[in-house]
């Protein structure tokens, strides 16, 4: 049988990093499926190789990176080989794919939009739709558009949609938060948006833009990645705040059902509807967080993979199981005494494709 020993921070204390899950084997050890590295692939770097957010394209059978700095970079998963960065996509920090028109978009830091078609992967135009950085976006089938939100704000940000195949901006509306992180659709016309500033959870109808309710995560502070369990109507969210939490709420009323101990900065939550597994992918610890539906209500954490510190944004592949991470090596200089921050130096040739599955 397997003991299971939780520390102070909701987790287990190694070496003092909080690890997530300690399974001490306590009688007799049971074969077990579990994350495990299958491959780690160091692509180049045109510069520093900073990086937001992963996705998975199935038809491409690819991974695409958002590389600030070089761009959209997009990655072969079979042959672990790069096929290209996009051009025209310096700045890049997210990806969305409309894959019924076979249109990709990429939102810009500069507040721009690359347009690109997802079967070539040849940039169509590159447009200004806000004034400041652009953080994430995606699409929405019951209207067929791409929504895009606005990156860090003083005060308010913006929900941008445009039309699917064009670009064209259809409309926006204003959110009283100073960050937004990125949402999940229901696929009946409902959107959900965590707002990381407020310690909330906005629902918003993708037809006219409106709210239509807010609810807060209680215990679960400063939410970001966010995955939706369509058939139950359950969202599932992991929150930075200085208690690592992951909460499960009632897609319909708000009300929390579930809370489980969570890892240090989350970034990337996926659930999948056949395996019931949730997974989270933590910078802060570096590991990926496995948790298991039991029922709608009723959640057990079960694993915990340690990946690389930094480890943080995450893709997956519904298809495979596959999980897949990036890091690089990094230095925190310090030059001189005093409360001054260290310098942030990145090793040369780190930046690093990590893969993971299921076995």
């Amino acid at each position: 049988m397997w003991t299971i020993r939780l520390g102070a921070c909701g987790v287990s204390i190694i070496s003092g990093v909080c690890m997530g899950l300690a399974v001490v084997a306590t009688g007799p050890v049971e074969a077990a499926e579990m994350f495990q590295l299958e491959s780690a692939t160091t692509l180049p770097s045109a510069g520093e190789p900073r990086w937001d957010y992963l996705d998975f394209d199935a038809r491409a059978n690819a991974v695409f990176i958002a590389r600030r700095g070089d761009g959209l970079a997009v990655v072969d998963v079979t042959g672990r080989t790069p096929i290209r960065t996009l051009d025209n996509s310096k700045g890049a920090n997210g990806a969305i794919f409309a894959d019924e028109f076979d249109r990709g978009y990429v939102a810009n830091v500069d507040g721009t939009v690359t347009q690109f078609e997802l079967s070539t992967l040849k940039v169509l135009d590159r447009f200004k739709i806000d004034d400041g950085d652009l953080n994430s976006g995606f699409y929405e089938p019951v209207t067929k558009r791409v929504f895009v939100l606005t990156g860090e704000r003083p005060e308010t940000s913006t929900l941008i949609a445009l039309d699917a195949k064009t670009g064209r901006v259809l409309g926006r509306t204003d959110i009283k938060s100073k960050k937004l992180d990125n949402p999940v659709v229901d696929g009946a016309g409902m959107i959900y948006v965590p707002d990381r500033a407020n310690s909330t959870i906005i629902a918003i109808s993708a037809k006219d833009m409106k709210t239509v309710a807010t609810w807060t995560t209680g215990e679960c502070v400063n939410p970001v990645p966010l995955d939706i369990d369509k058939a139950d109507r359950r969202l599932f969210f992991a929150c930075r705040g200085s208690k690592p939490v992951i909460a499960v709420m009632n897609a319909d009323t708000g009300k929390i059902v579930a809370t489980l101990p969570g890892a240090r900065g989350p970034d990337g939550l996926v659930y999948d509807p056949e395996t019931k597994l949730i997974v989270t992918s933590n910078g802060d610890d570096g590991n990926l967080l496995v948790i298991r539906q039991i029922a709608a209500d009723e959640y057990r954490l079960i694993e915990t993979t340690s990946t690389r510190a930094g480890a943080r944004t995450m893709a997956y592949d519904p298809k495979t199981k596959k999980v897949y991470v990036v890091s690089a090596g990094v230095s925190f200089l310090s030059t001189e005494p005093g409360p001054k921050a260290p310098t942030r130096v990145f090793h040369k040739d780190s930046f690093t494709l990590l893969t993971y599955v299921r076995k």
